[in-house]
């Protein structure tokens, strides 16, 4: 065991502010080079930075190797309370901006293409208009309920968007989706709506994973579709051309084709829907621009039970 002495408190007194956000962004992205980029930043100064936290510590929190970087046990533990500590500071240094009539800040959001496209952009135009100071820091993925877990518990993420909510977090459902079939807009006469027997017909596109994938084929299994002869592709852009070219009918969430033209969107009956859920870091409503994203997303959604933040005197600079 270490033994604490007075020189060691005044190295640890000496730890700077760079420094843990060096710690946190090597350890999340597992890579220097990675971390370097993400803080705009060389990878020497992020390798000093953390060799210089090391020295002054005395201890190894990273360990390097052909896997890249990770935390050592200590590491680990040495982590929980720097992302604390970044996060306090976040939230002082927004408290001190709403002091003087200001709501700033970024919120950090994981979210899918569909959300970002059909729901963010228009978004963030207002929010533009009405807190200008407050940015939006996007990163389009699809990820699993854990991976969702873990991103909102180490702090690299403030808001999430799925499909799969995670209960034990806090969040709302914002929207279900209903999917749609998708025929080219050839001049043919199409019903108002389809039913899975009479997809049967058609050669079928599907997405290789995601929303459209394993999770609801079993529904399309139950109708007695083909599915092993349907046409495979990996993204929805793709899917989208394919059935705009005549190569088959495609089925997709309607928000995920609502800019899509050359097709014609027909709903399916018994309707069959995805909901979207939007999940929020633990601690992070107590910032004021997390809390103004969620004002502007329950302006947007009504129904979702999101709280209006009317309690806050949200105001935007002048």
């Amino acid at each position: 065991m270490r033994v604490v002495t007075p020189e060691s408190v005044r190295y640890t007194r000496a730890m700077k502010f760079s420094q843990l956000k060096a710690l946190v962004a090597v350890a999340r992205d597992g890579s220097f080079s990675e971390a370097a980029l993400e803080l705009s930043q060389s990878q020497s100064s992020v390798s000093e930075a953390i060799a210089s936290l090391e020295g002054e510590l005395g201890v190894r929190l990273l360990e390097r190797g052909r896997f890249g970087a990770r935390p050592t046990s200590l590491g680990e533990r040495v982590l929980e309370r720097a992302r604390e500590v970044l996060s306090s500071i976040e939230a002082i240094e927004q408290d001190v901006a709403l002091e003087r009539g200001q709501v700033s800040g970024v919120v950090r959001i994981v979210t899918f293409r569909s959300v970002a496209s059909q729901i963010l952009a228009p978004l963030m135009v207002t929010l533009k208009q009405r807190f200008p100071l407050v940015q939006l820091q996007l990163e389009e993925s699809g990820i699993t309920r854990v991976q969702v877990t873990e991103r909102l518990e180490e702090g690299s993420a403030d808001v999430v968007f799925v499909t799969e909510a995670n209960p034990a977090l806090l969040g709302w459902v914002i929207l279900h989706d209903p999917f749609c079939a998708l025929f080219p807009d050839d001049g043919r006469p199409l019903p108002e709506v389809v039913t899975f027997e009479s997809l049967r017909e058609y050669p079928l596109v599907l997405s290789h994973d995601g929303d459209c994938g394993p999770r609801f084929e079993p529904h399309f299994r139950e109708h007695g579709l083909a599915l092993e002869r349907a046409m495979r592709v990996r993204e929805d852009e793709t899917l989208i051309q394919m059935v705009a070219q005549g190569v088959g009918v495609g089925v997709l969430p309607r928000l995920a084709v609502e800019h899509a033209t050359h097709i014609r969107k027909v709903p399916i009956f018994p309707s069959l829907e995805r909901q979207i859920s939007l999940q929020v870091r633990h601690g992070a409503l107590r910032l004021p621009s997390v809390r103004a994203f969620l004002h502007l997303l329950a302006e947007q959604f009504p129904k979702s039970g999101i709280p209006r933040w009317n309690e806050l005197e949200l105001q935007h600079s002048t």
